[in-house]
């Protein structure tokens, strides 16, 4: 467990990156955490919406697979949370708070799986994964000011 996390945190790329981009931890850390509130505040209206639309099918009878949907709906917000606090740590200058921004992101994914299955729409899988897979990217090749950059 501990390699795994270890190469989810520092990924062979992260010292020589494929595509070299000089970009500012702290800058990445407030777009984060401003883009991570707006995800909270849409997740609450989400568990909403969700609360309703799982009474309406519970009513039809058809209430089996709505529970993958709060599990993906709650994970996502836990994410979003999670990118919240890491991306005002990096804004802070604290670097601990990259690795709470990359937790954030891989709870992201594996809940954008589980939601989509919950809501049988395996198609609107795409753009959040490929999302998820760039800030990714950002946010393991940027760089605190202080050390020369990658460029």
């Amino acid at each position: 467990m501990d390699e795994m996390t270890n190469r989810l945190l520092n990924p062979p790329f992260a010292q020589d990156p494929p595509v070299k981009l000089d970009i500012d931890a702290k800058i990445l850390g407030i777009i984060i955490a401003i883009l991570s509130a707006i995800g909270v505040i849409a997740g609450l209206f989400g568990l909403l919406a969700l609360l309703g639309f799982s009474a309406l099918l519970a009513a039809a009878g058809a209430s089996g697979i709505v529970f993958l949907a709060w599990i993906g709906v709650l994970a996502g917000l836990v994410a979003d949370v999670m990118s919240l606090l890491g991306g005002w740590q990096m804004y802070q200058g604290i670097a601990d708070g990259k690795r709470l921004v990359i937790y954030g992101l891989a709870i992201g994914f594996v809940a954008q799986i589980v939601s989509a299955l919950g809501y049988a729409s395996i198609g609107s899988l795409i753009l959040p994964i490929l999302v998820i897979l760039v800030v990714y990217y950002l946010v393991v090749i940027s760089r605190f000011p202080g050390p020369a950059p990658s460029v």
